[in-house]
């Protein structure tokens, strides 16, 4: 589930001797073991509108195993608290004068979608034996980083989520594990230039994010660094308390329920490609034509059960964003005098013609974004 967009910039360097999947299987085994943490970052930003103000913000992860994560932004025009806890996320964002809150509770139905898949891969592929569903919620936290362009800065955006399967607790591991920029360490710190335009400095011993820095326009910021850090502390049960809302929010619950649907069969997904490469790297698959048919129809049963998922969430966001264009489009029409009937009559055009076009060709592009999203084998 992803919470908050942080404006930033980075960069990266390339990598040294050691095997950089080494290093960072290493890295995500010791931070996997972890009973408990807390780290507190500073985050250097900039506004993305007006005048681009600078400001300085906090940002505070709070993790105890096996199942609660805390997430609590507040950057500049952006304060939040994603709480997964219990079997249940709460969301509470406000951004910019409005404000949005979600709670979630944990469905048995990705569970029973997983053993359907499972029974599947056991029919097409019985001498590899059972794939393993991954059992519990999985939380994870990661950052995901955006390239800068010629107009725009570099960026970052944190996120808490559901569904880990057998991956990172500390997800920018597993972004750095399949990024082309490979990491490079000096034994105690390993530098990571994640995308173009930043550069990520990690603690070798932990996992954890140090730095980011980023470049924009040849100008050069730390735009994130770790405070303080403490693994392993008694954290109480209080800590992880839904966070506070204003009843008057918007209501995204319908959209966290469904991330929390989606995410469970990507990880099974995860699972099934791990089962598939160890037994062809340890020689038991050959990976054979009739093989290859074979995880096809594995995956054509785990496309029919992410499929209506993601289509339905492709949908809302889409029709959202509708809406809010539509909004934006009725403050431009009452700023328009009524004496200027040609520019009132654009805008209303302008918001018609969005507004059909992204309504008309909404379903005919929800299967093709499932095809890249969920390819068949």
């Amino acid at each position: 589930m992803g919470l908050l967009l942080l404006p930033a910039t980075l960069l990266l360097v390339a990598s040294g001797g050691q095997d950089s999947a080494k290093l960072v299987d290493g890295m995500i085994e010791r931070s996997n073991a972890l009973k408990s943490f807390v780290a507190t970052y500073t985050v250097h930003g900039r506004s993305k509108e007006g005048a681009h103000e600078e400001y300085e913000g906090s940002m505070r992860l709070v993790y105890r195993a096996p199942e609660s994560l805390v997430v609590e932004v507040a950057t500049g025009a952006i304060h939040g608290r994603s709480v997964i806890a219990g079997g249940r996320m709460a969301v509470y964002v406000e951004k910019d004068g409005r404000s949005q809150r979600g709670v979630a509770e944990e469905s048995t139905a990705s569970a029973e979608a997983n053993e359907r898949i499972g029974r599947v891969f056991h029919e097409q592929l019985a001498a590899l034996g059972r794939v393993e569903a991954p059992t519990g919620l999985g939380v994870f936290v990661r950052f995901r980083f955006k390239a800068g362009t010629d107009s725009e800065r570099p960026e970052f955006q944190i996120e808490a989520g559901t569904g880990r399967g057998d991956g990172a607790l500390l997800g920018w591991l597993e972004s750095m594990k399949r990024s082309e920029a490979k990491p490079s360490s000096d034994g105690k710190s390993v530098v990571w230039d994640a995308v173009p335009g930043i550069r990520v400095t990690l603690q070798e011993a932990t996992g954890f994010i140090d730095t980011v820095v980023s470049t924009y326009q040849g100008e050069t910021k730390t735009v994130l660094e770790l405070e303080d850090l403490v693994l392993d502390p008694k954290i109480e049960d209080a800590e992880f308390r839904s966070p506070e809302a204003d009843p008057k929010a918007e209501d995204i619950s319908e959209g966290i329920s469904r991330t929390m649907a989606i995410m469970p069969l990507i990880a099974m997904r995860g699972a099934i490609h791990n089962k598939i490469r160890a037994a062809v790297e340890s020689g038991a698959l050959e990976w054979t034509a009739e093989d290859r048919a074979r995880l096809g129809k594995v995956f054509r049963a785990l496309h029919a059960e992410l499929a209506p998922l993601l289509a339905a969430e492709t949908l809302l966001s889409a029709r959202t964003s509708v809406d809010k264009f539509s909004a934006w489009y009725q403050e431009a029409k009452r700023a328009v005098p009524e004496s200027d009937h040609a520019r009132a009559d654009a805008v209303e055009e302008a918001l018609v013609q969005y507004d059909t076009r992204i309504r008309d060709n909404l379903e005919r592009a929800v299967e093709p974004y499932l095809a890249r999203a969920v390819p068949d084998i």
